[in-house]
């Protein structure tokens, strides 16, 4: 008996290698041609090159501060005074995504910033696609439903709208952690609870959108297999009072949009429901096991989180830079209910012939954040299962969990077709729950309402695997049968969604900056540059030395103030390259700046030549070459630079615009 066990244990196992190799191979194919040229290019989606530009630059520089901070200065990489020296800023508010910067640093070891981030995304895809195939198995959904399931949601447009979102593109921790808690609560083994705490603090580190759309998902499903638990004599004694139920439910509803206070009188409700359940079940023999499981996850999942919890909420009470999130803001970045049913080409169709889109500001937007529709063979599924399986479609608590967060995803206020429409009582729009997360302390820093479909895709990936099956039983399909249509739906959704070839970019480094790695390290430099400067900070992984500039828009207050009060710093950093330079500087001016030099102890002046105007140039050369008294120490086409030391060693450099590739491993 031990030997048959044995042997069906490594049947499972190499089933489950054989789907994860198929998801890699998608993963692959998806990405296509990234896999051919992991090591030098990205996949070109906002930016032409020959640098990375854009939020993907938090990730690729975040992958080496981590580094920097933890084994070379030996201190938190939530601070950094590499940026915005010499005063540095937080990191607690920024899109740093921790946990997958930590896993980068044994990669750093071999393979280039560039290489690793392609590697994220090619590891992430499978992971997201197997995760789901775990979760669906554990749902009784079937191999082909399973299957069918981690397609959809990992292969998905939401997907790869995120491609340089690293922290909203990890969605793999959602359905491992879900997994997770569901074998927690069917074994009542303590190791899954201690799993499902390593997988939810995973995904606490990696992304603050899925923290809190993980932690509504394990509340929502949670609260729902507690009411599945009622016993029979409970489901009679509550039957009469089911219509107030409903309607002071419904009463509820309608008034959190418009008092906060009636939230808490809303969950309070809920809560004592789901108490006065667990009561009626405290004779149940396993009752105790569950309780100590969830106490054990409780405390596993707080006291890791209580030493980056405490500066967070600290920093959040002193500087509360999400407070400033204005309201506009976010209702422009919720979704549009269009968004959901028409595909890109039928918006642009329709406004080509009907001029159907609104000229306002929250007009429907189908692309980039707002890449809400499923996909016409997702949603033909979804129709064909509900009419055929009717009231025999089950895991209907995925339905209502995207009802939820589709509700969640079109923000604070309802706008269809970028129209705000006029709503009821004494508000003139239609306020939604969404305006909750923005009322509600910590939750208020959430911008991207829309980011919350890719939560509704999951839920409807899962619904659909989970009755795949039931389908298949239905039409009477032999398993021959089952095994082909599940590879026609496959095909026809990815003929649907694959946008391959990728363009792609490859990436170049002026190789000056090289060469400026090898000043000594306590070096600061300053970059000036016109326009969107954050390419540049890509540039700081290169010659690892700290930057007067600071990329980041989340900037504590302090920090804010520091760059406003210095002339020096306003001066030589204009917002665009067309932004007034001011007058020549007076014997006041020059003594202000000379003492500020002194304090900000700025080594080497940088400046992007094709990126300023020639003024801007003339006054550098002013303010630098005369008033401060360097000389350039390096001049080409496209870089000058100014500095007090002569650099050694670049007499071997051409003044011209050469360039290397993106360097593997570095010493």
């Amino acid at each position: 008996m031990p030997k048959a066990h044995h042997s069906r244990s490594k049947t499972a196992a190499s089933s489950l290698l054989v789907f994860l190799f198929i998801y890699l191979i998608l993963a692959c194919l998806s990405t296509f041609p990234l896999p051919l040229h992991p090591t030098s290019s990205m996949i070109q989606e906002k930016f032409s090159g020959p640098l990375p530009e854009g939020d993907v630059i938090c990730f690729l520089w975040g992958f080496w501060w981590v580094k920097t901070a933890l084994l070379d200065l030996h201190t938190t990489p939530l601070y950094t005074y590499y940026q915005a020296y010499p005063k540095g800023y937080s990191l607690l508010f920024t899109p740093l995504s921790l946990f997958n910067c930590v896993l980068s640093i044994p990669l750093q070891q071999f393979c280039s910033l560039i290489t690793i981030y392609n590697i994220y995304l090619i590891a992430i895809l499978t992971l997201t696609a197997f995760f789901t195939f775990l979760l669906v198995r554990e749902l009784d959904g079937g191999v082909y439903g399973a299957f069918l399931a981690g397609c959809i949601f990992s292969f998905s447009p939401f997907h790869f709208a995120q491609l340089y979102h690293l922290h909203i593109f990890s969605t793999h921790w959602i359905p491992l952690t879900l997994w997770l808690f569901i074998r927690m609560l069917k074994t009542k083994h303590r190791r899954y609870a201690i799993f499902t705490a390593m997988a939810f603090l995973a995904n606490l580190f990696t992304s603050w959108y899925h923290l809190v759309s993980l932690s509504f998902l394990l509340a929502l499903y949670l609260g729902y297999r507690i009411i599945q638990a009622r016993s029979e004599a409970f489901r009679l004694r509550e039957k009469p009072l089911r219509p107030f139920f409903l309607v002071g439910a419904a009463l509820l509803f309608i008034a959190l949009s418009f008092d906060i206070t009636a939230v808490l009188v809303f969950l309070g409700a809920i809560g004592i429901y789901l108490v006065v359940i667990l009561y009626s079940q405290r004779q149940h023999p396993s009752l105790n096991k569950h309780l100590v499981n969830f106490s054990l996850l409780i405390v596993l999942m707080i006291l890791p989180v209580l030493p980056y919890a405490v500066p967070l909420l600290k920093q959040y009470g002193d500087e509360t830079p999400f407070k400033e999130r204005i309201l506009p803001a976010k209702i422009y970045y919720g979704a549009d209910p269009l968004s959901y049913l028409l595909p890109t080409a039928a918006v642009r169709f329709l406004d080509n012939k009907f001029h159907f889109l609104t000229d306002d500001l929250y007009g429907l937007k189908t692309t980039g954040e707002f890449q809400n529709f499923p996909g016409c063979t997702v949603m033909i599924l979804t129709i064909i299962t509900l009419v055929v399986l009717r009231r025999r479609t089950t895991a209907r608590f995925w339905l209502v969990t995207g009802l939820v967060f589709f509700i969640l995803s079109l923000g604070p206020v309802l706008k269809l077709n970028g129209i705000l429409h006029v709503g009821f009582l004494s508000s003139n729009v239609i306020v939604l729950p969404g305006v909750l997360l923005h009322m509600l302390p910590v939750t208020d820093g959430i911008r991207v309402f829309s980011r919350f479909s890719g939560i509704v895709l999951f839920a409807l990936a899962v619904f659909l695997g989970c009755n795949l099956r039931g389908l298949f039983e239905t039409l009477r399909l032999t398993r021959s049968r089952c095994v082909a249509l599940t590879i026609v739906i496959a095909l026809t959704l990815f003929a649907e969604r694959l946008t391959i070839p990728h363009p792609l970019v490859r990436i170049n480094i002026p190789s000056v900056y090289y060469q400026l790695a090898k000043v000594p390290r306590e070096a600061v430099f300053m970059e000036i540059a016109g326009g969107d400067t954050s390419k540049f900070f890509y540039l700081q992984t290169i010659h690892r030395h700290r930057l007067v500039n600071a990329f980041y828009t989340s900037l504590d207050r302090s920090t804010e103030e520091f760059y406003k009060n210095y002339l020096l710093l306003r001066m030589l950093n204009p917002e665009d390259s067309s932004s007034p330079l001011p007058a020549i500087p007076s014997d006041n001016v020059k003594g202000i700046v000379l003492e500020e030099m002194t304090y900000l102890q700025v080594d080497y002046f940088i400046i992007h030549k094709s990126t300023v105007t020639q003024k801007m140039l003339d006054f550098c050369q002013l303010l630098l070459g005369q008033y401060l008294r360097m000389s350039i120490c390096y001049d080409d086409q496209d870089i000058r630079i100014y500095g007090y030391v002569p650099l050694e060693g670049f007499g071997d450099i051409e003044t011209s615009s050469r360039v290397r590739e993106t360097p593997g491993k570095r010493g």
